[in-house]
């Protein structure tokens, strides 16, 4: 069983109080195999889509050696960005 995959309305649950008494907004990831789930891509071609400087996919983050996630929000707009062009389309 995998774990809870973020949507972009879990964001609002993600601003802390910093350190200069101002709001920052912390940015919610998730792992290539929770990209997988989003999307329905299979996590190799995420990997290789997010590497192509000519797609539009959203980039990887590398945490450390061998251990990348993908920014949420990215995620939910690439697929908006899709749809739409789909309804352009016809």
């Amino acid at each position: 069983m995998s774990k809870k995959i973020p949507s972009a309305n879990d964001l609002d649950k993600f601003t802390v109080k910093s350190t200069s008494s101002q709001n920052v907004k912390k940015t919610a990831v998730c792992s290539a195999k929770q990209a997988s789930e989003i999307t329905t891509l299979h996590r190799d071609t995420l990997v290789r889509k997010s590497r192509d400087p000519n797609d539009d996919f959203p980039q990887a983050v590398e945490l450390s050696p061998g251990r990348i996630v993908f920014v949420v929000d990215e995620i939910y707009a690439w697929l908006n960005r899709r749809v739409a062009a789909r309804r352009v389309k016809k």
